[in-house]
């Protein structure tokens, strides 16, 4: 069972000892932070957390800090690229900024998801940044798209 601890706007729904996902209920959006090597079950239930709440929600935005995960491995992949190409599929919009060291293991990672994810649905959804405000603006603030919670 998902534990739900709620702190003004910040609201925990899935925390393990390598990954803690949070809602930001202000700017409707999930926040995920990976250190270390995450195992196989926890980062599959960490995923299917992110996307069963996306959906609950009806949001489409996650912001996702992976300077300190450790390596992903090929399956975990795979799996993060199924759960988002289906929510893109059935919602027609998600937007993911990822918040990484360039050279990492981490990136190179979720740049092979991140190419796989292309090549499945045909459009760009991630995006990658050094810094979490870059990684916000991004996320928060694309006129191209119609995302909930934008204030155009």
């Amino acid at each position: 069972m998902v534990r739900v601890a709620t702190f003004e706007r910040i609201m925990i729904i899935f925390e393990k000892p390598t990954v803690v996902i949070t809602y930001d209920r202000d700017r409707a959006m999930i926040c995920q932070k990976w250190t270390g090597y995450t195992p196989p079950e926890d980062f599959r239930r960490a995923v299917d957390s992110t996307f069963n709440f996306l959906s609950e929600k009806t949001i489409c935005r996650v912001l996702s800090d992976i300077t300190r995960q450790k390596v992903v491995s090929p399956h975990e992949q795979d799996y993060t690229k199924n759960a988002a190409a289906a929510y893109y599929i059935k919602n027609n919009n998600l937007r993911i900024a990822f918040i990484t060291e360039p050279k990492s293991v981490a990136m190179a990672c979720a740049s092979r998801y991140n190419s796989a994810l292309i090549r499945e649905i045909g459009d760009e959804i991630n995006s990658f940044f050094v810094c979490e405000e870059d990684a916000l603006e991004w996320l928060l603030n694309d006129p191209e798209r119609n995302l909930p919670g934008n204030s155009d």
